[in-house]
């Protein structure tokens, strides 16, 4: 649809051991960090791999229009990551990036009143480039509301004000270097066990959490960086 101006990025998504890539294969049977190799693949695309956030420069943000109804915007890229809410047809968004998932579907990360969210590329024209764009009907944005996270999991009093899968960033001063308990654990695109696995880190890789978020099932995850780049981790995994 487009292709993005990608600097500073690098194509390893995660700290990988022997051990770790052992456990991962022998529970998803496919490499956790594959590059992208899809029939359709873009030229833009080489050197990434499935799942891996492509970042547009900031004079390059497309404008593009939800040319479906109830088009379903998820956390993170892929179908199997948690529903966020809905765009109606004619709603109108701003692509800052893009994804692959492994069935060659390709992903428009966009701006929302939530925070950064993922959407389907079938689901959205390209204001920019004519031939994608269909019959538009009025406006309509549904952003249905997550509960507070402290209306049913009070123990989490510090998270006041924030809704479950809400971003609760870390100001930059605060961020905190940790490591990976477990073996094999699981690095996500987005918050819940619902969201694609990215890696499988070993135990006593060295993380730095940026943010945390909390799920419908009172489970805290954590927003990590890992060789410059960020990602989500189950919160009982780190230390």
């Amino acid at each position: 649809m487009f292709k993005p101006i990608v600097t500073g990025v690098s194509a390893s998504a995660a700290i990988l051991t022997a051990a770790g890539l052992a456990q991962h294969l022998a529970d998803a049977q496919e490499p956790p960090i594959a590059p992208i190799n899809c029939p359709s693949q873009p030229t833009w695309t080489a050197g990434f791999t499935f799942y891996e956030r492509i970042l547009l420069a900031d004079g390059q943000f497309k404008t593009a229009t939800v040319n479906a109804d109830a088009a379903k915007v998820h956390q993170g890229a892929g179908l199997a990551s948690p529903t966020a809410f809905t765009l109606n047809r004619g709603a109108t968004v701003t692509v800052i990036g893009e994804a692959w998932d492994r069935g060659c579907n390709q992903w428009m990360e966009i701006t929302t009143a939530e925070g950064n969210r993922w959407i389907h590329g079938n689901l959205l024209a390209i204001q920019d480039n004519p031939m994608n764009v269909g019959p538009v009907d009025p406006v309509e944005v549904a952003l249905p509301e997550q509960p507070l996270i402290t209306s049913q999991c009070p123990q989490a009093v510090w998270t006041e004000g924030f809704r479950f899968y809400e971003l609760i960033a870390l100001a930059e001063r605060q961020y905190r270097p940790s490591v990976v308990t477990g073996n094999g654990v699981y690095l996500r695109a987005g918050v819940g066990f619902e969201a694609p696995e990215v890696a499988a880190l070993d135990q006593g890789t060295p993380v730095i959490v940026t943010g945390e978020a909390w799920d419908s099932g009172c489970h805290q995850w954590m927003q990590v960086q890992v060789d410059g780049k960020r990602h989500w981790v189950s919160g009982d995994l780190i230390q």
